[in-house]
């Protein structure tokens, strides 16, 4: 009886222990992972910054697959191919540029002693694979990091970076209308009517230079707008004018600057990936009742004449290239007070209207592409000085609207990693204001008191194992 007994406490004993570890493993496989830490904005990005990307370093092998965090990716050389796979000896299914945006979908192979990295482009609905790099280790790609914004307001430059709230001055003494932050994060483009253009690093204070101002022949120093960096980063553009408004062209590459022969217009222009094309809107003139005729053009560097992308009796501005090239984003004005928001091919093919909505034209509400191509994001104005910003399915038409406490935004931009969206719209009082939001998030963050905004990237290069 005793046996029995015993047999009995130690066969109990031993299910107690079993079911203790079932539940501590139950409760290991429901515990959720820690969710991965954004990158960190900095007010002050410069050449010199990269972390170490242990996340996106596996150990080097001879082949086999890797993950990387899905994600925003620059090219860093020119003219990385494009391959259907990693092992494919077909034509490649495109050739990149250097400065492109590319998004990468987590995945990664090793073949031939390179890593391959796989590209999903938008809207094209492009899939493709990248080398990583060189035979020799060095990086052709490079992580995109969010960096500060910029608020330009007529006076002196000011970072603002989301994450820590810091307020950095990069120039001193100056007027600044408007600016750019180069592909790379390391420069700024301004414009100060009174000091003229100037590309200067962002780690530095900048002052005015003593030179001469810009003047007109009778109305004073002309306007300057919409400065925008060429994708590979050799070439600032931007508009200058009295009336309509002509391109003008800061040149930082080697050689003398390219011709483009882009008309005189009053919105903004749009650099295409390859950094040799521009797309604008050209006047062709004015009707009897007063409805002005204006077409979306397109020319390359070299080219002789202006190619027409649309044709009628209508409107159709503020043209924006998509990142991976294949499709550009426009205004067109269909019924009075009402607005399309309008795709095509970038040859001008399968033109089609993806959204309309009531409103009226701003000259500087120009449709701006997220960082992975799949939306689009485009203001509304609303009766009681309120407005809309729409973030619309490239694809599907299907939007996100984020409710605005003001009036005629513009000035769209995307953080470089696509997760907030910044613009500028005016009160009431016509004083303009910059915001910011986050995607998924109806609430806006007030900035202060702006005329134009830009965000700034920081360039981490992509480190996947020596090459074998």
């Amino acid at each position: 009886m005793m046996g029995d007994r015993t047999l009995s406490i130690a066969l109990i004993v031993v299910v107690m222990a079993l079911s203790g570890i079932a539940v501590f493993l139950a409760f290991s496989l429901l515990r959720t992972p820690p969710a991965a830490a954004e990158p960190s904005g900095t007010p002050l990005p410069s050449a010199s910054q990269s972390s170490s990307a242990a996340s996106a370093t596996p150990e080097p092998s001879v082949s086999g697959s890797f993950t990387i965090d899905e994600g925003a990716l620059q090219a860093l050389v020119e003219g990385i191919r494009l391959r259907a796979s990693p092992s494919t000896t077909a034509d490649p299914v495109a050739t990149l540029s250097r400065g492109q945006v590319l998004w990468a979908t987590g995945r990664g192979e090793r073949h031939d002693g390179f890593a391959w990295v796989e590209i999903q482009q938008e809207p094209s609905d492009r899939l493709g694979w990248v080398a990583a790099g060189g035979p020799n280790g060095d990086p052709w790609l490079a992580i995109v990091h969010d960096g500060a914004i910029g608020i330009a307001s007529g006076a002196d430059v000011q970072l603002y970076d989301p994450t820590s709230e810091q307020r950095t001055w990069i120039t001193s003494g100056m007027r600044v209308d408007d600016m750019a932050f180069a592909p790379d994060g390391t420069q700024v483009a301004l414009l100060d009517p009174i000091h003229g253009p100037q590309v200067v690093p962002i780690d530095a204070m900048t002052r005015p230079e003593p030179t001469t101002a810009p003047s007109g022949p009778a109305y004073g120093p002309p306007a300057m707008k919409w400065p925008s960096f060429a994708p590979n980063g050799n070439a600032v553009a931007f508009l200058e004018g009295q009336d309509l408004l002509g391109l003008k062209l800061i040149w930082l590459g080697d050689g003398d600057p390219p011709a483009i022969p882009t008309p005189a217009t009053l919105h903004p222009l749009s650099w295409a990936p390859d950094s040799q094309h521009i797309t604008s809107a050209a006047l062709l003139g004015a009707h009897e009742d007063g409805a002005e005729t204006w077409e979306i053009v397109v020319a390359g560097s070299g080219d002789s004449a202006l190619m027409h992308l649309t044709h009628g009796r209508g409107t159709d501005v503020s043209p924006a290239w998509s990142p991976d090239g294949s499709t550009i984003a426009y205004l067109q004005a269909l019924e009075p007070g009402e607005v399309g928001l309008a795709l095509m091919d970038a040859d001008g093919s399968h033109q089609r209207t993806l959204l309309t909505f009531d409103g009226a034209f701003s000259t500087a509400a120009q449709p701006a592409w997220s960082p992975d191509g799949s939306f689009i994001a485009i203001a509304q104005s609303l009766e009681g000085y309120s407005a809309v910003v729409h973030l619309v399915d490239a694809h599907t038409s299907e939007h996100l609207s984020i409710p605005v406490p003001s009036h005629e935004c513009s000035d769209l931009t995307w953080s470089p990693t696509g997760s907030r969206v910044a613009f500028v719209c005016m009160d009431d009082q016509g004083r303009s204001t910059a915001y910011f939001a986050r995607v998924g998030d109806p609430n806006v963050v007030k900035l202060g008191r702006a005329r134009h905004v830009d965000w700034a990237r920081t360039l981490e290069p992509l480190k996947v194992g020596e090459a074998h």
